[in-house]
């Protein structure tokens, strides 16, 4: 209601929660600003293991590094997208890649390596916080590239 009284913009209804719709709508809207094409598919019909400020911490953190990614990428492929669903009623998927400028930071501390697109000093850390979500409900998270496109595969049981 606030968006709408404020902005004139009509929140898109992706699922029950409205946290979760909040944060969708707000990446939607900043992927917009950036010349970003966002597609987002979400299907969630029950709720999740998850609280909701980490679940919407976790999409923010993968949306928010797959927009700022895909905005430096080349013209017309500045793109994103991110898949979350539940299937079979016990696992809970979130599928997400967008496009880059092909340079990327990795850096290793400890035992994992750690992605980025961005040159400061703090990079990685949305990751780092993403992996460790992920770890703490004994999930799985699986990290590919190409030379252009970037891609996060994240599955918990529910």
């Amino acid at each position: 209601e606030y968006t709408k009284e404020n902005t004139g913009a009509v929140m898109k209804r992706y699922c029950k929660n409205p946290a979760i719709n909040a944060v969708l709508n707000y990446y939607e809207t900043r992927a917009a600003e950036e010349g970003v094409i966002a597609n987002l598919q979400v299907d969630l019909p029950r709720p999740l293991p998850l609280s909701d400020p980490e679940f919407c911490s976790l999409i923010g953190n993968i949306m928010e590094n797959a927009i700022d990614a895909a905005k430096n990428a080349l013209e017309p492929a500045r793109k994103f997208s991110i898949s979350i669903r539940i299937q079979n009623d016990s696992m809970l998927y979130i599928v997400s890649s967008n496009s880059y400028d092909g340079q990327l930071i990795q850096d290793t501390t400890g035992e994992n390596v750690i992605f980025s697109s961005k040159k400061e000093k703090h990079h990685g850390i949305g990751l780092q916080s993403i992996r460790e979500t992920v770890d703490k409900y004994n999930g799985t998270l699986r990290i590919s590239t190409t030379d252009t496109e970037f891609m996060l595969d994240i599955a918990i049981g529910i």
